[in-house]
């Protein structure tokens, strides 16, 4: 009798086990599913906000990619292929190819990139949540900007190097900010824009 019981209990402990730990499991699914749906720190986007972020990334990108082809052939390119990078900024699958457009210009002696919002008052906010996605409509202007990179020579007129340069608009705009301008061999913004980086 008592061995009955005693396996009786076993099997009862056993399946209240199974069905606390499948109910364990699934709790905990679900939490961390929550958790990392409303997180309110979320990803460091620098200091203009996750609508902005994208922009002098891929400014950013563009220089190194047309002083390291200009290191090689000796001249720009409008190319993204030929600057061998893996996107096209207006191609791009998210939230910030809705929010920007971007224009590529090549002179002779420097070139150049414009990223300007897409609308005036407001941006796109790509929002998910599991398998679902959808894009909401935010309230904000935004800044423009503009990359350069520039061939740097010698006095007597030789390229020595090449320096690149991000700059921003002062003020919210949807017209490309004036580029940067090169003088005695400084880099500056032009007027209403604001050095951010350079390269």
């Amino acid at each position: 009798m008592f061995k009955q019981l005693q396996l009786k209990d076993i099997r009862r402990f056993t399946f209240r086990g199974r069905r606390l730990l499948i109910t364990f499991a699934t709790v905990s699914t679900v939490l961390i599913s929550l958790s990392a749906c409303f997180m309110t720190s979320g990803p460091n986007y620098g200091p203009y906000g996750r609508f902005e972020s994208a922009a002098p990334t891929y400014i950013g990108t563009f220089n190194h990619a047309q002083q390291a082809y200009f290191l090689e052939k000796s001249t720009f390119t409008s190319s993204f292929e030929d600057l061998r990078l893996s996107w096209s900024p207006n191609h791009l699958e998210h939230e910030h190819s809705l929010n920007y457009r971007y224009v590529v210009r090549v002179e002779e002696e420097s070139a150049f990139i414009y990223a300007t919002p897409s609308h005036a008052d407001f941006a796109y906010r790509q929002d998910s949540f599991g398998v679902f996605s959808w894009r909401t409509k935010v309230e904000r202007p935004m800044a423009a900007y503009v990359g350069g990179v520039f061939i740097i020579k010698s006095s007597t007129g030789v390229p020595q190097a090449t320096r690149g340069i991000i700059c921003r608009s002062n003020q919210p705009r949807t017209t490309p900010p004036p580029a940067p301008i090169l003088q005695a061999s400084k880099l500056t913004c032009n007027t209403g824009t604001k050095q951010i980086g350079s390269s």
